[in-house]
């Protein structure tokens, strides 16, 4: 069982409500559909899909210069920045990741999602 599956469904759900209205979409690229476990990915993951090494992603995160979502010891990184970051590289854009997830978060802000989004933990 994924980390996903083994979260309650209600959270689950309140994340992808949270990262859909939190990530504005850019103008003549067009969304690929994601399986609903996609959403969220691991660091494994997003350090795969970016060709970084896990600890490059570990130590961005700790820096507080990488989105995630936190749960406990448990990080997931929204599919969304991940995407939006390969997506400007493709685009020509010479993307540094920090300065790209500052602006990414400041957006959110501005959107009012950052505020929820920066650490979800368990309830006692």
């Amino acid at each position: 069982m994924n980390d996903v599956q083994a979260m309650p469904p209600d959270l689950v759900q309140a994340l992808r409500v949270l990262l859909a209205a939190a990530v504005p979409q850019q103008p003549g690229v067009t969304p690929q559909p994601r399986k609903p476990d996609e959403d969220l990915l691991t660091i494994n993951e997003a350090a795969r899909r970016l060709r970084m090494s896990r600890m490059t992603i570990d130590r961005a995160i700790k820096a507080g210069e990488f989105p995630v979502i936190q749960c406990r010891r448990t990080y997931r990184v929204p599919a969304a920045f991940v995407d939006r970051v390969v997506t400007a590289a493709k685009a020509g854009a010479q993307v540094v990741v920090e300065d790209y997830a500052a602006q990414w978060v400041a957006e959110q802000d501005r959107a009012g999602a950052a505020a929820q989004m920066a650490t979800v933990r368990w309830p006692s």
